[in-house]
């Protein structure tokens, strides 16, 4: 299969795919407002954040190096995400999404809920994605999987051999990961169903850079719906860049030029303010899923208080302060906020 093909197919299940499937118009609409309010820099919205993701478990059983779960970072309190904590907000938003994402920092079939969470999602008519190294499952959780038709998974493998896949992916087991691969599409046959759809993500470093087309044929032998390769960028929390020594032991040999190995820059202001919200396992949550620290966190869904309005939570002062940073030029914010201190993206002069 061609890398176009592979392309298409990889924008199709990103995209398109959810909107068909889990189309209203309710929802479209939502997606316009949303999309027109980041591009007119609206300080205070009425939509709802079009990408919402819930941080289902924060523990990975890995130590992938430029990772802070993998890091062993004890700035973020560890915890996986209950059902009952999940659904009250998610009901809140689930009638304008088309998908939601549930993971972020951790590996989320550590989460005990996690199949009941997904359930609950396709009841409600909102599509699944996933991320998942495929390290931690037994035959239940795989069996799981399939039955739950869970819309989409990308598995993080870097590596055609062992030695190359845990330069990075450390802990990490491939042969584990084979064989989990393996049983779900036996699994996928048996029950008569295409999902999840199943994507192999491959970050390109200076120890794997050789193996990507041999990854690629694997991929095709074990029917992978996508293969995407693509460089391994350096983890930069909001204030702090990656360092040169870092970059040396990832990037150096590959050809990614040092001032470009940031996952994400951009000359415009930050979309995640208008259009994204993440949220942690305790309910804590903030607009952007970069941010890792509990202190940076912009607010938190109490107990105490159970009647929360989300519309009035993505207005808050935090947020709209926060909002001014990236659309006033030279605004200077009086109020906490951690988007102080982001070289992400690009604040007005």
């Amino acid at each position: 299969m061609s890398r176009v093909i592979y392309r298409l197919r990889h924008a199709y299940y990103l995209y398109f795919y959810f909107l068909i499937k889990y189309f209203s118009f309710k929802k479209l609409i939502n997606l316009l407002l949303n999309s027109w309010e980041y591009k007119q820099k609206k300080i205070s919205i009425s939509s709802i954040p079009s990408i919402v993701h819930f941080d289902v478990s924060n523990i990975c059983i890995l130590n992938c190096p430029l990772c802070p779960t993998g890091k062993k970072d004890k700035s973020q309190s560890k915890a996986t995400m209950t059902f009952e904590n999940f659904k009250r907000v998610f009901d809140q938003v689930k009638d304008y999404l088309f998908f939601v994402w549930l993971y972020n920092w951790g590996e989320p079939f550590i989460c005990k809920d996690i199949f009941k969470i997904v359930d609950y999602c396709h009841q409600n008519n909102v599509g699944v994605r996933l991320h998942s190294n495929l390290n931690y499952y037994n035959e239940e959780i795989l069996e799981k999987i399939v039955k739950s038709k869970i819309d989409y998974i990308s598995l993080s493998i870097d590596g055609f051999s062992q030695e190359n896949y845990q330069f990075y992916r450390r802990k990490g087991n491939l042969k584990k990961v084979l064989a989990g691969i393996e049983k779900i599409q036996a699994l996928k046959r048996r029950y008569k169903n295409k999902f999840p759809i199943l994507i192999w993500q491959y970050l390109i470093n200076n120890r794997n850079l050789g193996e990507v087309e041999k990854a690629r044929s694997l991929a095709e032998k074990y029917k992978i719906d996508v293969f995407e390769a693509r460089p391994l960028f350096l983890f930069t929390e909001v204030d702090s860049r990656f360092k040169k020594t870092e970059y040396d032991q990832f990037l150096s040999q590959t050809g990614v030029p040092e001032n470009s190995a940031r996952s994400i820059t951009s000359s415009s202001h930050c979309r995640f303010l208008w259009c994204s919200l993440a949220i942690n396992p305790n309910l804590s949550f903030a607009p952007c899923p970069i941010i890792y620290r509990d202190s940076d966190v912009f607010g938190q869904f109490s107990r105490k208080r159970p009647n929360f309005n989300l519309k009035e939570e993505i207005n808050s002062p935090i947020f709209q302060e926060s909002r001014k940073l990236f659309s006033l030029k030279g605004y200077q914010s009086r109020v906490f906020t951690p988007c102080r201190r982001c070289t992400w993206f690009t604040k007005p002069c």
